[in-house]
Protein backbone atom coordinates (compact mmCIF):
# COMPACT_ATOMS: atom_id res chain seq x y z
CA UNK A 1 0.00 0.00 0.00
CA UNK A 2 1.66 3.36 -0.92
CA UNK A 3 1.82 5.34 1.89
CA UNK A 4 0.93 9.05 2.13
CA UNK A 5 2.76 12.20 2.37
CA UNK A 6 2.65 13.79 5.31
CA UNK A 7 1.41 17.52 5.73
CA UNK A 8 4.41 19.59 7.17
CA UNK A 9 2.85 22.91 7.64
CA UNK A 10 6.07 23.72 9.75
CA UNK A 11 7.28 24.48 6.11
CA UNK A 12 4.73 26.98 5.41
CA UNK A 13 5.45 28.75 8.43
CA UNK A 14 9.41 28.07 7.80
CA UNK A 15 8.67 30.04 4.01
CA UNK A 16 6.99 32.96 5.78
CA UNK A 17 9.53 33.17 8.48
CA UNK A 18 12.21 33.44 5.55
CA UNK A 19 10.35 36.04 3.55
CA UNK A 20 9.85 38.14 6.55
CA UNK A 21 13.97 37.78 7.00
CA UNK A 22 14.76 39.02 3.57
CA UNK A 23 12.18 42.04 3.99
CA UNK A 24 13.96 43.05 7.01
CA UNK A 25 17.58 42.56 5.64
CA UNK A 26 16.50 44.50 2.40
CA UNK A 27 15.52 47.38 4.78
CA UNK A 28 18.59 47.31 6.63
CA UNK A 29 20.25 47.65 3.97
CA UNK A 30 18.56 50.47 2.17
CA UNK A 31 18.51 52.08 5.42
CA UNK A 32 22.37 51.27 6.00
CA UNK A 33 23.09 53.17 2.60
CA UNK A 34 20.58 56.31 3.18
CA UNK A 35 21.73 57.03 7.32
CA UNK A 36 25.99 56.20 6.64
CA UNK A 37 27.32 54.40 10.14
CA UNK A 38 28.82 56.89 12.81
CA UNK A 39 26.95 59.99 10.89
CA UNK A 40 27.06 61.30 14.33
CA UNK A 41 29.97 62.57 16.77
CA UNK A 42 30.61 63.76 20.02
CA UNK A 43 33.17 66.26 20.63
CA UNK A 44 33.70 67.64 24.13
CA UNK A 45 35.02 71.34 24.16
CA UNK A 46 35.22 71.82 27.98
CA UNK A 47 34.99 69.92 31.10
CA UNK A 48 35.09 66.26 31.93
CA UNK A 49 33.16 63.72 29.97
CA UNK A 50 32.57 61.92 33.14
CA UNK A 51 30.10 65.11 33.85
CA UNK A 52 27.25 63.46 31.11
CA UNK A 53 26.65 60.55 33.16
CA UNK A 54 23.07 60.48 34.08
CA UNK A 55 21.92 61.56 31.13
CA UNK A 56 20.06 60.22 28.09
CA UNK A 57 19.69 62.30 24.90
CA UNK A 58 17.91 60.60 22.03
CA UNK A 59 17.11 61.77 18.69
CA UNK A 60 16.39 61.26 15.32
CA UNK A 61 17.57 61.57 11.76
CA UNK A 62 14.74 61.54 9.16
CA UNK A 63 14.86 61.68 5.72
CA UNK A 64 10.92 60.47 5.48
CA UNK A 65 8.42 59.50 7.42
CA UNK A 66 8.68 55.80 7.15
CA UNK A 67 12.48 55.65 8.23
CA UNK A 68 15.13 57.41 10.50
CA UNK A 69 18.23 57.13 12.50
CA UNK A 70 18.23 57.20 16.11
CA UNK A 71 21.15 57.84 17.69
CA UNK A 72 20.80 58.00 21.65
CA UNK A 73 23.68 60.00 24.11
CA UNK A 74 23.75 57.62 27.03
CA UNK A 75 26.29 58.28 29.96
CA UNK A 76 28.22 60.14 27.31
CA UNK A 77 28.16 56.87 24.68
CA UNK A 78 26.68 57.36 21.66
CA UNK A 79 24.75 54.60 19.51
CA UNK A 80 23.17 54.36 16.49
CA UNK A 81 19.90 52.50 15.28
CA UNK A 82 18.21 52.51 11.83
CA UNK A 83 14.18 52.37 12.29
CA UNK A 84 11.53 52.49 10.11
CA UNK A 85 8.78 53.41 12.38
CA UNK A 86 9.73 56.53 13.87
CA UNK A 87 7.07 57.25 16.47
CA UNK A 88 4.23 55.97 18.20
CA UNK A 89 2.34 59.20 17.99
CA UNK A 90 -0.42 58.61 15.77
CA UNK A 91 -2.77 61.89 15.62
CA UNK A 92 -5.98 62.48 13.60
CA UNK A 93 -5.93 64.66 10.31
CA UNK A 94 -8.52 67.41 12.05
CA UNK A 95 -10.25 70.71 9.97
CA UNK A 96 -12.29 72.48 12.56
CA UNK A 97 -14.97 75.15 11.98
CA UNK A 98 -15.70 77.92 14.10
CA UNK A 99 -19.36 79.38 13.25
CA UNK A 100 -21.72 81.61 14.74
CA UNK A 101 -24.91 80.69 13.80
CA UNK A 102 -28.64 82.03 13.40
CA UNK A 103 -30.68 80.00 15.85
CA UNK A 104 -33.22 77.81 14.34
CA UNK A 105 -35.85 79.42 16.08
CA UNK A 106 -35.33 82.99 14.86
CA UNK A 107 -34.11 81.69 11.65
CA UNK A 108 -37.33 82.82 9.73
CA UNK A 109 -37.71 85.98 11.56
CA UNK A 110 -34.23 86.32 9.93
CA UNK A 111 -34.83 85.18 6.72
CA UNK A 112 -38.34 87.44 5.73
CA UNK A 113 -35.21 90.27 6.36
CA UNK A 114 -32.66 88.95 4.18
CA UNK A 115 -31.41 90.15 0.52
CA UNK A 116 -30.34 88.13 -2.07
CA UNK A 117 -28.81 87.66 -5.68
CA UNK A 118 -27.79 84.81 -8.05
CA UNK A 119 -24.70 82.99 -7.46
CA UNK A 120 -22.23 80.85 -9.95
CA UNK A 121 -19.03 79.52 -11.09
CA UNK A 122 -17.18 76.16 -11.37
CA UNK A 123 -14.59 74.23 -8.98
CA UNK A 124 -12.35 71.76 -10.20
CA UNK A 125 -8.65 71.61 -11.65
CA UNK A 126 -7.71 71.19 -15.96
CA UNK A 127 -10.22 69.98 -17.54
CA UNK A 128 -12.49 68.88 -14.54
CA UNK A 129 -14.17 72.08 -14.14
CA UNK A 130 -18.04 71.42 -12.76
CA UNK A 131 -20.54 74.57 -12.95
CA UNK A 132 -23.01 75.52 -10.08
CA UNK A 133 -25.56 78.13 -9.36
CA UNK A 134 -27.30 79.21 -6.27
CA UNK A 135 -28.38 82.02 -4.56
CA UNK A 136 -26.80 83.62 -1.53
CA UNK A 137 -28.58 85.91 1.15
CA UNK A 138 -27.94 88.19 3.40
CA UNK A 139 -29.07 89.37 6.43
CA UNK A 140 -29.01 91.02 9.92
CA UNK A 141 -28.91 89.37 13.27
CA UNK A 142 -27.65 89.69 16.70
CA UNK A 143 -28.61 86.82 18.46
CA UNK A 144 -26.08 84.12 17.75
CA UNK A 145 -25.18 80.06 18.79
CA UNK A 146 -21.52 79.54 19.08
CA UNK A 147 -20.86 76.48 17.04
CA UNK A 148 -17.94 74.64 16.83
CA UNK A 149 -17.30 71.27 14.62
CA UNK A 150 -14.71 69.16 14.43
CA UNK A 151 -14.17 67.14 11.14
CA UNK A 152 -11.61 63.79 10.81
CA UNK A 153 -10.16 64.34 7.38
CA UNK A 154 -9.52 60.37 6.57
CA UNK A 155 -11.90 59.65 4.40
CA UNK A 156 -14.43 58.57 6.84
CA UNK A 157 -15.71 61.96 7.16
CA UNK A 158 -16.31 61.56 10.72
CA UNK A 159 -17.45 64.72 12.36
CA UNK A 160 -18.61 65.97 15.77
CA UNK A 161 -20.56 69.12 16.45
CA UNK A 162 -21.25 71.06 19.80
CA UNK A 163 -22.48 74.57 20.82
CA UNK A 164 -20.63 76.89 23.01
CA UNK A 165 -23.55 78.99 24.15
CA UNK A 166 -26.02 81.27 22.57
CA UNK A 167 -24.83 85.45 22.89
CA UNK A 168 -26.27 88.50 22.10
CA UNK A 169 -24.35 90.69 20.34
CA UNK A 170 -24.80 94.50 21.19
CA UNK A 171 -25.06 95.17 17.65
CA UNK A 172 -26.49 93.16 14.99
CA UNK A 173 -23.62 91.59 12.68
CA UNK A 174 -23.85 90.61 8.82
CA UNK A 175 -25.23 87.16 8.41
CA UNK A 176 -24.73 84.99 5.43
CA UNK A 177 -26.76 81.85 4.01
CA UNK A 178 -26.40 79.83 0.64
CA UNK A 179 -27.94 77.92 -1.17
CA UNK A 180 -26.94 75.76 -4.40
CA UNK A 181 -27.93 73.30 -7.06
CA UNK A 182 -27.28 69.62 -7.28
CA UNK A 183 -23.46 70.33 -7.85
CA UNK A 184 -22.99 71.93 -4.57
CA UNK A 185 -25.46 70.76 -2.55
CA UNK A 186 -23.46 69.27 0.15
CA UNK A 187 -21.83 73.50 0.96
CA UNK A 188 -25.72 75.04 1.31
CA UNK A 189 -26.41 76.30 4.50
CA UNK A 190 -28.56 78.53 6.34
CA UNK A 191 -27.54 81.83 7.80
CA UNK A 192 -24.22 82.32 9.79
CA UNK A 193 -20.69 84.14 9.76
CA UNK A 194 -17.60 82.55 10.93
CA UNK A 195 -16.10 83.07 14.39
CA UNK A 196 -12.81 84.28 12.82
CA UNK A 197 -14.98 87.72 10.89
CA UNK A 198 -15.25 88.86 14.77
CA UNK A 199 -13.20 87.45 16.66
CA UNK A 200 -11.20 91.04 17.46
CA UNK A 201 -14.07 93.19 17.81
CA UNK A 202 -14.72 92.51 21.41
CA UNK A 203 -17.36 90.20 21.57
CA UNK A 204 -17.80 88.07 24.29
CA UNK A 205 -16.81 85.27 22.15
CA UNK A 206 -15.12 81.49 23.62
CA UNK A 207 -12.14 80.19 21.39
CA UNK A 208 -10.98 76.67 21.12
CA UNK A 209 -8.16 75.20 20.59
CA UNK A 210 -6.92 71.60 19.57
CA UNK A 211 -4.78 70.20 22.97
CA UNK A 212 -3.95 66.55 21.18
CA UNK A 213 -5.12 65.17 18.26
CA UNK A 214 -4.67 61.73 19.13
CA UNK A 215 -7.82 59.86 20.13
CA UNK A 216 -9.19 60.34 22.07
CA UNK A 217 -8.95 63.85 20.71
CA UNK A 218 -8.61 66.85 23.71
CA UNK A 219 -9.78 70.31 23.47
CA UNK A 220 -9.33 73.40 25.69
CA UNK A 221 -12.45 75.66 25.32
CA UNK A 222 -11.65 79.18 26.51
CA UNK A 223 -13.64 81.25 29.39
CA UNK A 224 -16.44 83.47 27.87
CA UNK A 225 -20.07 83.83 27.41
CA UNK A 226 -20.68 83.58 31.21
CA UNK A 227 -18.61 80.08 31.43
CA UNK A 228 -15.54 79.05 32.45
CA UNK A 229 -12.82 77.83 30.51
CA UNK A 230 -12.13 73.47 30.55
CA UNK A 231 -11.11 70.79 28.71
CA UNK A 232 -12.85 68.66 27.11
CA UNK A 233 -12.70 65.21 25.31
CA UNK A 234 -14.50 64.16 22.46
CA UNK A 235 -15.95 60.54 22.98
CA UNK A 236 -17.73 60.18 19.68
CA UNK A 237 -17.14 61.11 16.12
CA UNK A 238 -20.33 60.36 14.22
CA UNK A 239 -20.53 59.08 10.44
CA UNK A 240 -22.29 61.02 7.55
CA UNK A 241 -25.33 58.90 8.01
CA UNK A 242 -25.75 59.27 11.66
CA UNK A 243 -25.81 62.92 11.18
CA UNK A 244 -28.17 62.54 8.31
CA UNK A 245 -30.86 61.33 10.72
CA UNK A 246 -29.78 63.65 13.38
CA UNK A 247 -29.69 66.70 11.80
CA UNK A 248 -33.00 68.28 10.59
CA UNK A 249 -33.50 70.92 8.24
CA UNK A 250 -34.62 74.72 8.79
CA UNK A 251 -36.33 76.85 5.30
CA UNK A 252 -34.11 79.66 3.47
CA UNK A 253 -36.41 81.34 1.32
CA UNK A 254 -38.64 78.38 1.20
CA UNK A 255 -35.68 76.16 0.20
CA UNK A 256 -34.62 73.39 2.71
CA UNK A 257 -30.66 72.76 4.26
CA UNK A 258 -29.28 71.19 7.16
CA UNK A 259 -29.76 73.27 10.35
CA UNK A 260 -26.05 74.52 11.65
CA UNK A 261 -27.41 74.14 15.45
CA UNK A 262 -28.33 70.69 16.03
CA UNK A 263 -25.18 69.06 17.82
CA UNK A 264 -24.34 65.22 17.08
CA UNK A 265 -21.31 63.15 18.77
CA UNK A 266 -19.95 63.33 22.14
CA UNK A 267 -18.44 65.74 23.60
CA UNK A 268 -17.36 65.31 27.72
CA UNK A 269 -15.87 68.12 29.98
CA UNK A 270 -12.84 66.28 32.45
CA UNK A 271 -11.50 69.32 33.61
CA UNK A 272 -12.90 72.91 34.51
CA UNK A 273 -10.69 75.73 35.23
CA UNK A 274 -11.20 78.50 38.30
CA UNK A 275 -13.02 81.16 37.40
CA UNK A 276 -10.22 84.21 35.75
CA UNK A 277 -8.19 81.00 34.62
CA UNK A 278 -6.80 80.68 31.26
CA UNK A 279 -5.37 78.47 29.47
CA UNK A 280 -1.32 79.68 28.81
CA UNK A 281 -1.01 79.82 24.52
CA UNK A 282 2.08 77.41 24.17
CA UNK A 283 3.59 75.88 21.03
CA UNK A 284 3.72 71.57 21.03
CA UNK A 285 1.03 70.45 23.80
CA UNK A 286 1.79 66.79 22.59
CA UNK A 287 4.85 67.32 24.42
CA UNK A 288 3.21 68.06 27.25
CA UNK A 289 3.52 64.13 29.38
CA UNK A 290 4.31 62.43 32.28
CA UNK A 291 4.72 58.98 33.30
CA UNK A 292 0.98 58.65 34.20
CA UNK A 293 -0.98 61.40 32.96
CA UNK A 294 -0.40 64.89 31.23
CA UNK A 295 0.01 68.34 32.25
CA UNK A 296 -0.89 72.05 31.39
CA UNK A 297 -0.22 75.69 32.12
CA UNK A 298 -2.67 77.80 32.81
CA UNK A 299 -2.66 81.72 34.05
CA UNK A 300 -4.51 83.88 36.56
CA UNK A 301 -6.23 86.97 36.31
CA UNK A 302 -2.07 88.35 37.40
CA UNK A 303 -0.83 86.51 35.07
CA UNK A 304 1.15 83.91 37.79
CA UNK A 305 1.29 80.46 36.22
CA UNK A 306 -0.33 77.55 37.79
CA UNK A 307 0.34 74.03 36.74
CA UNK A 308 -2.10 71.67 36.70
CA UNK A 309 -0.98 67.67 36.64
CA UNK A 310 -4.03 65.53 34.79
CA UNK A 311 -4.32 61.69 34.67
CA UNK A 312 -4.77 59.83 31.28
CA UNK A 313 -7.97 61.34 30.74
CA UNK A 314 -7.09 64.78 31.52
CA UNK A 315 -8.82 65.08 34.43
CA UNK A 316 -7.05 67.23 37.67
CA UNK A 317 -5.04 65.14 40.48
CA UNK A 318 -3.24 68.23 41.63
CA UNK A 319 -2.73 72.12 41.27
CA UNK A 320 0.95 73.82 41.79
CA UNK A 321 0.88 77.48 41.74
CA UNK A 322 4.14 78.61 40.30
CA UNK A 323 6.49 81.45 41.37
CA UNK A 324 6.16 82.15 37.93
CA UNK A 325 4.61 84.83 35.70
CA UNK A 326 4.04 85.63 32.28
CA UNK A 327 3.92 89.21 31.21
CA UNK A 328 2.21 90.71 28.11
CA UNK A 329 4.50 89.90 24.99
CA UNK A 330 5.29 86.66 26.63
CA UNK A 331 4.71 83.06 25.05
CA UNK A 332 5.42 79.45 26.55
CA UNK A 333 6.94 76.30 24.51
CA UNK A 334 6.84 72.78 25.53
CA UNK A 335 9.93 71.12 25.00
CA UNK A 336 10.51 67.06 25.12
CA UNK A 337 11.91 65.86 27.96
CA UNK A 338 14.67 63.45 28.75
CA UNK A 339 12.68 61.62 31.46
CA UNK A 340 9.19 60.69 31.99
CA UNK A 341 9.08 62.18 35.45
CA UNK A 342 10.20 65.78 34.09
CA UNK A 343 8.43 68.94 33.12
CA UNK A 344 10.53 71.07 30.73
CA UNK A 345 8.87 74.68 28.98
CA UNK A 346 10.18 78.10 27.98
CA UNK A 347 9.25 81.40 28.76
CA UNK A 348 9.70 83.53 25.50
CA UNK A 349 9.83 87.09 25.09
CA UNK A 350 8.77 88.61 21.71
CA UNK A 351 13.04 90.15 21.43
CA UNK A 352 14.30 87.14 21.32
CA UNK A 353 15.13 84.89 25.08
CA UNK A 354 13.69 84.79 28.03
CA UNK A 355 14.22 81.62 30.44
CA UNK A 356 14.07 77.76 30.39
CA UNK A 357 11.89 75.98 33.30
CA UNK A 358 12.78 72.33 34.29
CA UNK A 359 10.63 70.53 37.10
CA UNK A 360 11.55 67.08 38.55
CA UNK A 361 8.05 65.82 39.40
CA UNK A 362 7.93 63.19 42.71
CA UNK A 363 4.21 61.99 42.76
CA UNK A 364 2.25 64.89 42.37
CA UNK A 365 5.15 67.53 44.15
CA UNK A 366 7.67 69.16 42.61
CA UNK A 367 10.69 67.69 43.81
CA UNK A 368 13.51 69.77 41.94
CA UNK A 369 13.31 72.83 39.81
CA UNK A 370 16.12 75.24 37.94
CA UNK A 371 15.30 78.47 36.32
CA UNK A 372 18.32 79.28 33.37
CA UNK A 373 17.91 82.65 31.64
CA UNK A 374 17.92 82.81 27.77
CA UNK A 375 19.06 84.84 25.34
CA UNK A 376 17.72 84.87 21.80
CA UNK A 377 20.78 82.53 20.23
CA UNK A 378 20.59 79.80 23.15
CA UNK A 379 16.81 78.97 22.97
CA UNK A 380 17.22 75.17 23.97
CA UNK A 381 15.13 71.97 22.16
CA UNK A 382 15.03 69.82 24.94
CA UNK A 383 16.72 69.64 28.96
CA UNK A 384 16.43 68.00 32.16
CA UNK A 385 18.41 66.70 35.10
CA UNK A 386 20.67 64.00 35.52
CA UNK A 387 19.99 60.64 37.05
CA UNK A 388 21.04 61.91 40.44
CA UNK A 389 19.62 65.35 40.21
CA UNK A 390 23.15 67.10 40.86
CA UNK A 391 23.47 68.54 37.11
CA UNK A 392 21.17 69.74 34.59
CA UNK A 393 21.91 69.43 30.78
CA UNK A 394 20.60 72.18 28.32
CA UNK A 395 20.58 71.04 25.01
CA UNK A 396 20.19 73.91 22.04
CA UNK A 397 20.56 73.62 17.91
CA UNK A 398 24.16 74.19 16.70
CA UNK A 399 23.17 76.79 13.17
CA UNK A 400 26.19 77.31 10.79
CA UNK A 401 26.13 79.32 7.68
CA UNK A 402 27.48 77.23 4.93
CA UNK A 403 28.59 78.26 1.39
CA UNK A 404 29.21 76.32 -1.70
CA UNK A 405 29.01 76.41 -5.62
CA UNK A 406 26.22 75.26 -8.09
CA UNK A 407 27.64 73.44 -10.49
CA UNK A 408 27.07 74.16 -14.41
CA UNK A 409 25.62 70.77 -15.01
CA UNK A 410 23.60 71.18 -11.95
CA UNK A 411 22.09 74.72 -13.36
CA UNK A 412 21.51 73.14 -16.82
CA UNK A 413 19.66 70.25 -15.32
CA UNK A 414 17.27 72.06 -12.86
CA UNK A 415 16.82 75.02 -14.75
CA UNK A 416 16.51 73.25 -18.21
CA UNK A 417 19.19 75.83 -19.77
CA UNK A 418 19.98 75.29 -23.15
CA UNK A 419 23.07 77.40 -23.24
CA UNK A 420 25.79 77.07 -21.18
CA UNK A 421 25.50 79.05 -17.39
CA UNK A 422 28.09 80.13 -15.14
CA UNK A 423 28.92 78.67 -11.87
CA UNK A 424 26.40 80.10 -8.91
CA UNK A 425 28.14 80.71 -5.56
CA UNK A 426 25.65 80.35 -2.67
CA UNK A 427 25.39 80.25 1.13
CA UNK A 428 22.11 78.53 3.50
CA UNK A 429 22.00 78.49 7.19
CA UNK A 430 21.74 74.42 8.62
CA UNK A 431 21.46 73.05 11.49
CA UNK A 432 24.70 70.85 11.29
CA UNK A 433 24.57 69.70 15.07
CA UNK A 434 23.61 69.85 18.87
CA UNK A 435 25.57 71.93 21.57
CA UNK A 436 24.96 70.04 24.76
CA UNK A 437 26.13 72.33 28.06
CA UNK A 438 26.41 70.60 31.55
CA UNK A 439 25.51 72.86 34.38
CA UNK A 440 24.81 72.45 38.27
CA UNK A 441 22.00 71.30 39.31
CA UNK A 442 21.54 74.35 41.78
CA UNK A 443 23.84 76.92 40.26
CA UNK A 444 23.49 77.79 36.57
CA UNK A 445 26.30 80.26 36.27
CA UNK A 446 28.38 78.74 34.23
CA UNK A 447 28.63 75.33 31.98
CA UNK A 448 30.49 72.79 33.79
CA UNK A 449 31.30 71.21 30.22
CA UNK A 450 30.55 72.11 26.78
CA UNK A 451 30.35 69.82 23.98
CA UNK A 452 28.62 69.32 21.25
CA UNK A 453 27.04 66.92 18.50
CA UNK A 454 28.29 66.94 15.05
CA UNK A 455 25.98 65.55 11.90
CA UNK A 456 28.05 64.55 9.44
CA UNK A 457 25.95 64.75 6.36
CA UNK A 458 27.86 67.45 4.16
CA UNK A 459 26.56 66.09 0.64
CA UNK A 460 22.92 66.81 2.16
CA UNK A 461 24.04 70.42 3.05
CA UNK A 462 25.50 70.73 -0.62
CA UNK A 463 21.96 69.39 -1.99
CA UNK A 464 20.39 71.88 -0.14
CA UNK A 465 22.38 74.94 -0.82
CA UNK A 466 21.82 74.34 -4.53
CA UNK A 467 18.19 74.26 -4.43
CA UNK A 468 18.29 77.53 -2.06
CA UNK A 469 20.57 79.09 -4.64
CA UNK A 470 18.47 77.82 -7.76
CA UNK A 471 14.94 78.53 -6.53
CA UNK A 472 15.73 80.92 -4.28
CA UNK A 473 13.86 79.50 -1.33
CA UNK A 474 15.89 81.03 1.86
CA UNK A 475 15.34 78.99 4.85
CA UNK A 476 16.93 77.20 7.96
CA UNK A 477 17.50 73.35 7.30
CA UNK A 478 16.39 71.02 10.34
CA UNK A 479 16.81 67.66 9.66
CA UNK A 480 17.20 66.32 13.53
CA UNK A 481 14.67 66.43 15.92
CA UNK A 482 14.87 65.02 19.87
CA UNK A 483 12.54 61.88 20.34
CA UNK A 484 10.97 62.37 23.95
CA UNK A 485 10.93 60.71 26.73
CA UNK A 486 7.66 59.38 26.57
CA UNK A 487 7.73 58.90 22.69
CA UNK A 488 8.61 55.39 21.86
CA UNK A 489 9.99 54.82 18.46
CA UNK A 490 9.34 51.61 16.08
CA UNK A 491 12.15 48.78 16.44
CA UNK A 492 14.87 48.75 14.12
CA UNK A 493 16.41 46.58 12.05
CA UNK A 494 19.54 46.49 13.25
Amino acid sequence: MKSKKADRPYKACLGVLAAGMLVLLAGQGFLRAAYPKDAVALHIESGDKSLLDGFTVQGLWKQSTASALAFTLADGVLSEKPLFRTSSYDPLPLLDQYQLCVPDDVMAAVDERAEGGHISGSYGAFFLHTPYEGMQYTAQADTLNQVYTLMVTDGSNRSVRFSLGQTTLPEAVTVTAEVYDKSKAGDSHPYMLNAAEVANDGYDIRDVTILDAEEPVSLYVSPGNGEDGGIYMVRKFCFPEEIEKLVPEVDVQGMPVSSLNQAYGTVEEVCTLEDGETLVPCESWKNARLENGRWILTRSEEGNLILYLLDGEWKSVAKLPLDISLTAGQSAAILPSLRMDEIVFAIKNQEGGGQLIVLRMDQNSIEQQSCLPLTKDSLPITAGFSTDGSRLMVVSEKTERLAGTVPESVIRHYTGADSLAQEIDCSISAVTGWNVQVYSGKENAQPMLSAYLDFGIAQRWKQELWFSKLYGAERTIQLFSVTAAWEQAGEGTA
